[in-house]
C-alpha cells in the first residue's frame, strides 16, 4: 500500500515537473520569437510592404488618377510602425504606398536596410 502511493506521488511529481518544463520551454520560444521580431523591423531603413488598389478614380483635368491602397498584410505593417520608429524616432522608417512617379503605379513588396536609389 505505502509502495504505491509513494510510485503515484512520484508519478504526480514527474507530471508536475514535466508540465513545469514544458511551460518554460514555450515562454522561452516566445521571447526568443519577439526579440527576433523587434530585430528585424527595428534594421529596416525601407518599408514598401504588400497592397493592393481598392478603389480608383481619374482625375477630373485628365493627369492622374486618386489611387486608395488597401494593405494586404496589415499586421506586418503595424510590426513595422510599432517596431522601426522606436529605434529611429528622429529619422523614422520610409513607408512607401503606391508610386513614386506621375508615369506609373508600382507597387512591390520591399524590405530594405537602407533606401533605394533612384534615377530620376
Amino acid at each position: 500500500m505505502i509502495r504505491k502511493l509513494l510510485l503515484s506521488l512520484l508519478a504526480v511529481a514527474v507530471l508536475g515537473l514535466a508540465i513545469f518544463a514544458w511551460q518554460c520551454h514555450l515562454k522561452q520560444e516566445q521571447v526568443r520569437k519577439a526579440e527576433e521580431e523587434k530585430e528585424t523591423y527595428e534594421s529596416l531603413n525601407y518599408y514598401t510592404g504588400t497592397f493592393t488598389i481598392d478603389d480608383y478614380s481619374f482625375l477630373e483635368n485628365g493627369t492622374g488618377v486618386a489611387v486608395h491602397w488597401k494593405s494586404e498584410n496589415p499586421e506586418e505593417d503595424a510590426l513595422v510602425r510599432k517596431y522601426a520608429t522606436l529605434k529611429n524616432a528622429d529619422r523614422p522608417v520610409q513607408v512607401t504606398i503606391g508610386a513614386r512617379n506621375a508615369n506609373y503605379i508600382v507597387r512591390e513588396n520591399m524590405k530594405l536596410p537602407s533606401g533605394p536609389n533612384y534615377l530620376d
